[in-house]
């Protein structure tokens, strides 16, 4: 099925070790009779290329606490993204810096995840479970991530831990509405080869109460989720520089679609099945550092047990990384994915390859002044992605021992090739266009970067104002009987963004605050209605904030957190809106430890002041609700 895909696969393991030489084969090298120390290899982190933008990693402590909800909801607790939910558990997704569902590129494992048909990520169904650390970085950048990144991008991580030992946990959480999520894993290591299995499983009836009018109030209808999962990494340490890692991920989901508030006859049915498999070498000596990755993704989707969506992706890539000098390092690489489909609405199986090849240069100028630049071209079948350069800088105004005041910038050009919904579609209700162009952009965005450490207090804070410009927009717009997409639209955006974290280090525990806090513009600069121009695009709030702060002492803990968001327009001609709202959430905990064994028990509130609020329009969301949890592991036995 994937000849090609093999073929390209073996090109890749013999380019390792037939080209690359001096692979070594044990735990430390000797070079004249001397040892040389253990070089430990963890990637290339995020922030080396991404000079001039911000990439804010969720705080672990805070993670660990929620890891039985969705991302979905840590997103808009913790960062700076307005999240749209059409109902408690249903479809969420993501919207950066005013752009759209479709322009947040998700990546697990370097991988991007988001749907070929759709184009986007429903985060409802990524368990926070899933995921040793995840980071946000807010802007364009699809000279570094391809395709979708116009707004921003997301990073699920899963990494080797090499901790000897074995541990093993489970994890039982009970709530409001039905909800149970059940949980467990088993890590292994013996230093050199390790093992790690994670199961979950979750299901709620989401029969909570919604108001249809001031006197009458009812059950919501057809929201009941059931989802279920597990995750299987093997990891080898080939010699102190070099390993093999393969990770694997399936989820299921069947969920009933929220119906609207007081529709008691719908019955739309949604049952989701992804298998993600992704496979990395990667080593670090005297030439740079090199990986190869191969990847597998097959994606399915029946709606209402009569329409099928499925896609299957195979993906080989190699990545090279070498620091030239003391001032100046580079990037190279390039990526092939082959794509296949059996959707019911294509009405014939759709194949395609996309080749990308991508290059980065940073240049440390000065010791106190360092520039990235970026560039990416992806070749797809029958037509051609625009070229995507970023230049980004960081200059530090001034820096001691303990603080540090930084100047950014970033500008770059970003693309989103059409999904195949919009160019292959030919089912009920439209059909798609296959002469679409990609929608492309221009941003640019500068900061200010201020941090201080201390021994026990330590904090950061930092503002960014940014300008883009997203050209050929795709709209599906009604076109005689039938809708259609086309590229009509111009959109121009700018807004602000700030953030500030603090830990303060306790004898007996610590305090852990943060805060984010984004205005946004996204207007209409070019619609086939011109009384549209210059309107606040819909579901975009103009204001949109979140706080929380987290207490560890001894051994309880105690977390609470607010997200707000503003109103949004439902039109174009700015008339109707759906109310803003404010959320207040809380937690508390205590852990308990013996020996090997460590408990913890927990109880959440979320909604503490049972608001009555929609994400969106005429779909409730419950009011007050609660969640127990406990949590058993043991370690090193």
């Amino acid at each position: 099925m994937y000849k090609q895909f093999i073929r390209w696969s073996l090109i890749g393991w013999l380019f390792l070790f037939l080209v690359i030489p001096n692979v070594q084969a044990q735990q430390d090298t000797t070079i004249g009779g001397e040892v040389l120390k253990e070089v430990r290899i963890y990637g290339i982190p995020l922030e080396k290329y991404a000079t001039g933008s911000k990439v804010i990693a969720l705080d672990s402590a805070l993670l660990a606490t929620s890891n039985a909800t969705t991302l979905a909801r840590v997103l808009q607790q913790q960062s700076p993204i307005y999240i749209k939910a059409y109902g408690n558990e249903m479809l969420a997704t993501a919207s950066f810096r005013g752009t759209g569902a479709g322009h947040t590129a998700v990546l697990w494992n370097g991988l991007n995840i988001n749907s070929l048909t759709a184009g986007q990520t429903d985060f409802s169904l990524v368990p926070i479970f899933a995921a040793d650390q995840i980071s946000v970085q807010p802007g364009s950048a699809s000279a570094l991530y391809g395709s979708d990144a116009i707004g921003g991008s997301i990073h699920l991580q899963n990494t080797p831990d090499w901790s000897r030992g074995m541990r093993a946990g489970v994890q039982q959480n009970v709530g409001s509405f039905g909800q149970y999520f059940t949980a467990g894993n088993v890590q292994w290591s013996n230093g050199k080869l390790e093992s790690k299995t994670q199961v979950y499983r979750y299901s709620t009836n989401n029969d909570f109460t919604v108001r249809i009018s001031p006197t009458e109030n009812t059950e919501q209808q057809n929201a009941s989720v059931f989802n279920y999962g597990f995750q299987q990494a093997i990891n080898y340490k080939i010699a102190s520089n070099q390993y093999i890692s393969v990770q694997g991920w399936h989820h299921f989901s069947d969920k009933q679609t929220q119906s609207t508030r007081g529709d008691r006859f719908s019955n739309d049915l949604l049952r989701e099945r992804s298998t993600r498999v992704v496979a990395d070498y990667m080593l670090n000596n005297k030439l740079g550092f090199f990986n190869v990755k191969l990847g597998y993704i097959n994606d399915y989707l029946l709606y209402n047990l009569n329409s099928t969506t499925a896609t299957q992706r195979g993906i080989a890539a190699l990545k090279y990384d070498k620091q030239l000098n003391a001032k100046l390092s580079l990037q190279v690489g390039t990526q092939w994915m082959h794509i296949r489909t059996n959707v019911d609405a294509y009405n014939r199986e759709i194949t395609e390859d996309r080749t990308s090849i991508y290059g980065s240069l940073r240049w440390q100028i000065i010791p106190r002044w360092q520039v990235s630049l970026n560039a990416r071209q992806v070749f797809v079948t029958d037509f051609l992605a625009p070229f995507a350069p970023s230049l980004g800088t960081e200059l530090t105004l001034h820096q001691d021992k303990k603080q540090k005041l930084s100047l950014k910038a970033l500008a770059s050009k970003n693309y989103r090739i059409p999904t195949l919904n919009d160019r292959f579609w030919d089912g009920p209700g439209g059909i798609g266009n296959p002469d679409l162009r990609p929608e492309t952009g221009w941003s640019a965005e500068g900061g200010l970067a201020y941090e201080q450490n201390g021994e026990k207090l330590t904090w950061k804070t930092e503002a960014t104002y940014y300008q883009m410009k997203i050209t050929d927009w795709i709209l599906w717009k009604p076109i005689g009987n039938v809708w259609s997409p086309v590229n009509v639209a111009a959109v121009d955006g700018s807004g602000v963004e700030a953030s500030f974290q603090m830990k303060i280090k306790q004898a007996r525990g610590y305090l852990s605050l943060g805060a984010n806090y984004a205005y946004t513009l996204s207007t209409i600069a070019q619609d086939d209605n011109p009384d549209f121009i210059g309107k606040q695009l819909l579901y975009v709030p103009f204001h949109s904030s979140n706080a929380f702060v987290f207490w560890q002492l001894d051994q309880w803990f105690t977390q609470l957190d607010v997200n707000q968001t503003g109103f949004r327009y439902l039109e174009n001609s700015n008339v109707n809106f759906v109310q803003g709202f404010a959320l207040l959430n809380a937690s508390l905990g205590k852990n308990f430890r013996f020996k090997h064994h460590w408990w913890s028990i927990s109880v959440r509130v979320n909604n503490l002041l049972d608001h009555d609020y929609e994400s969106v329009n005429n779909r409730a969301m419950p009011g007050i609700n609660y969640q127990l949890s406990l949590r058993y592991q043991i370690r090193n036995f």
